[in-house]
């Protein structure tokens, strides 16, 4: 938790709602069940602190819609 206040990131992106969304050490959720609270944990060095907040759109659906804009830009170019 300390690190999360340290590093201002609450003040970049005021939409991390710390009290909904999971807290983890290397994918690893913090959550107080199988390891400490974010308030409890202690860093180590190199841990990676991670905040994990929900999907906005389903990663599948993303990378149809990605591939769809990919076929309609290489038509239209060979259709010039």
């Amino acid at each position: 938790m300390e690190a999360i206040n340290l590093s201002k990131i609450l003040d970049e992106f005021p939409d991390i709602k710390l009290e909904k969304d999971t807290i983890g050490i290397f994918s690893k959720p913090v959550d107080g069940k199988a390891r400490p609270t974010p308030e409890q944990y202690v860093l180590q060095d190199l841990d990676r602190v991670e905040i994990y907040r929900p999907l906005l759109i389903d990663p599948e659906k993303a990378r149809v819609e990605r591939a769809s804009k990919k076929v309609s830009m290489t038509l239209r170019e060979a259709f010039k």
